[in-house]
C-alpha cells in the first residue's frame, strides 16, 4: 500500500506541475485547437481524480486490499499516460504558436528594414541635392 500511495502522490504532483503551464499556454494562445487540447487534458485529469476520491472514501482495510489486488501502475497507468500525452499536445501547440509569432516578428522587422533602407536612400539623395545647392550658392556669392 505504501508503494501505491507513493505512486499516487508522485502522479498527483506531476499533475500539479502541469496545470500552471497549461493555463499559461491557454492564455497566450487562445485558439480552437488549444481549447480542444485543454479540454482533453482537463477531462483526463478529472478521470484521474475520480477513482482517487473513490479510493480515499474506502475504509483503510479496503484501501490496502485494493492496492494489493490492483497495483497503481496497472490500474491508472493508461490514464496518466493519456494525461502526459494531452499535456504534450498543449505544449506542442504553444510551441507552434510561439514559432508563428517569431516568424511574424521577423517579417515585421524585415519590412521595417526595407522602409529604413528606402528612407536612407531618400536622405542621401536629399543630402546630395542640398550639397549641390550649397555649392551653387557659394559659386554665386563668390562671383560678386
Amino acid at each position: 500500500m505504501l508503494a501505491w500511495c507513493k505512486s499516487l502522490l508522485k502522479h498527483s504532483s506531476r499533475l500539479e506541475m502541469l496545470y500552471p503551464r497549461a493555463k499559461f499556454s491557454a492564455e497566450l494562445y487562445q485558439t480552437d485547437y488549444m481549447q480542444e487540447a485543454l479540454s482533453r487534458l482537463y477531462a483526463y485529469i478529472i478521470l484521474f481524480f475520480k477513482p482517487c476520491v473513490r479510493w480515499y472514501n474506502k475504509s483503510p482495510i479496503r484501501r490496502v486490499w485494493s492496492s494489493v489486488i490492483t497495483p497503481f501502475e496497472l490500474d491508472w497507468k493508461e490514464l496518466t499516460d493519456q494525461i502526459m500525452l494531452s499535456s504534450k499536445m498543449v505544449e506542442d501547440l504553444a510551441n507552434s504558436g510561439a514559432r508563428s509569432e517569431i516568424r511574424l516578428v521577423r517579417t515585421l522587422v524585415e519590412l521595417q528594414d526595407c522602409k529604413l533602407t528606402a528612407l536612407d536612400a531618400k536622405l542621401l539623395e536629399m543630402q546630395a541635392k542640398l550639397d549641390q545647392s550649397i555649392s551653387q550658392l557659394v559659386q554665386i556669392t563668390s562671383r560678386k
